[in-house]
């Protein structure tokens, strides 16, 4: 992925100083209304649980999207799974606390354990549960 500067021009699409409501504000105050209110939801809140690290939410969503089978081509070679050697190649946390939070996630019965076609039995593949789905399909309201 190319890393571009912003230039200008993108920035005032975002802020018009003429306008009290502008784009960048409404997103800005969206995202910390859904911020703020995770931060107060229950320890046992499933949203809450999974933002709570970098490698959490990676594991979170990409398991989300390979249940729903839109996990992209460019990020992983499988749309459907994901496996424990890309979680380990792409969540950048030492190997023990990658594969704890899988094994946390599986504990928790929020990640499935799949098999696939095409990859070897002794894979580790898994996708996100049913109540993980769920939850992630819950809107979290503002304030």
């Amino acid at each position: 992925m190319e890393n571009k500067a912003i230039d200008r021009k993108t920035i005032e699409q975002w802020v018009d100083p003429n306008h009290r409501h502008n784009v960048f504000d409404h997103w800005a105050v969206e995202r910390f209304q859904y911020v703020y209110k995770l931060n107060n939801a229950p320890h046992f809140d499933l949203r809450r649980y999974w933002q709570q690290s970098w490698t959490h939410r990676v594991l979170y969503l990409a398991t989300v999207c390979a249940r729903q089978g839109i996990l992209p081509k460019e990020i992983s070679k499988y749309s459907d799974v994901v496996t424990m050697q890309w979680a380990l190649k792409n969540c950048h946390a030492s190997e023990n606390t990658v594969r704890l939070v899988v094994r946390d996630g599986f504990d928790r019965g929020d990640f499935i354990r799949v098999t696939r076609e095409g990859i070897s039995s002794k894979t580790v593949c898994f996708i996100a549960s049913d109540e993980l789905i769920a939850s992630t399909s819950t809107k979290c309201e503002p304030l």
